[in-house]
């Protein structure tokens, strides 16, 4: 590579793969087709190497191209976030943490523990995203996470701070006197509860799939897209169902089934925007949600050993 690439150019190329096409990416660009074509080869020049394998019915990135593209659209998002960005953080009369984690997440550890953070930060405007989708913290969706899925690599610092262990709960209306906890799925089976299944369209987790397959066999199922629908069904005895264990046994009238253990557990990653970490509000932010799950693990350990 003679010399660094232009960003015009990559910002060409960038548009030509969205659109399929020099006249699509002409069109988007409000250029001509052969500037298009022009710069392209002109990026190519630059780095030494050729971007594209054209076939008779398109073209595909060469094996060299693939992780610099990635790279490139990280640093187009990054771009088309900056001004918002820069406005958020440097207005001091509106200061803004966007946060997103998980429904059950924010129900166990978030809400019950933020009263201390809001009253230390008043001036702070918190979103809280609760929704299942997965946003990308490098690219400037939100601020940080936390979840159970491993964080994305890039421009963010991850650490993974504790387990979240499930179980499956019913009403305690629903079990006669004496019952003992399950030690095996076929115990589970004989009790012949519905089975509550959460499934927000992101697909079933396995425990899900086993709890469909355990009590499917004696009477049909009920599936809940929204995460508050699965604590009430299973709160009014309408059947069984998966929760975290920092979520179920806060739940009046309501009973683990299984015993520890058999249902399995997901690790909890907390992610947050690099760029942010000189940010007293955020690293405070993010020190309050370390404590939360400290707080928690420490409570379910009691809990178990009761």
């Amino acid at each position: 590579m003679s010399k660094d690439p232009c960003w015009d150019d990559i910002r060409i190329f960038l548009t030509y793969l969205r659109n399929g096409s020099i006249a699509n990416a002409a069109d988007a660009l409000r250029i001509s087709a052969p500037t298009v074509s022009r710069r392209i080869n002109a990026l190519q020049k630059t780095l030494g190497f050729p971007l594209l394998h054209r076939f008779s019915h398109g073209f595909e990135l060469t094996e060299s191209a693939q992780e610099l593209v990635k790279i490139w659209q990280d640093a187009e998002r990054l771009l088309m976030n900056a001004p918002k960005l820069v406005d958020r953080m440097y207005n001091t009369q509106n200061i803004e943490l966007r946060f997103s984690t998980t429904p059950a997440l924010a129900t166990a550890l978030i809400f019950p523990n933020i009263h201390a953070y809001i009253a230390r930060w008043p001036s702070v405007m918190l979103d809280i995203n609760t929704s299942i989708r997965l946003l990308d913290i490098g690219a400037g969706q939100a601020d940080m996470a936390l979840r159970f899925v491993e964080p994305e690599r890039g421009t963010v610092i991850r650490q993974r701070i504790g387990t979240a262990s499930f179980n499956v709960y019913g009403a305690e209306a629903l079990f006669p006197d004496g019952f003992q906890m399950a030690r095996d799925w076929s115990t589970l089976s004989a009790t012949g509860l519905r089975a509550i299944n959460w499934s927000p369209g992101t697909g079933v987790s396995m425990p899900q799939q086993k709890l469909r397959e355990v009590l499917g066999a004696h009477r049909s199922e009920i599936a809940i897209t929204e995460f508050s629908g699965l604590v009430e069904g299973i709160r009014n005895g309408i059947g069984a169902g998966i929760l975290p264990d920092m979520v179920g046994r806060h739940l009046p009238g309501v009973r683990a089934v299984m015993a520890p253990g058999m249902v399995g557990d997901m690790p909890l990653w907390l992610v947050m925007a690099e760029r942010l970490a000189g940010y007293r509000h955020v690293l405070e932010f993010r020190d309050f949600v370390r404590e939360a799950v400290d707080r928690e693990s420490k409570a379910l350990s009691q809990y178990a050993s009761d």
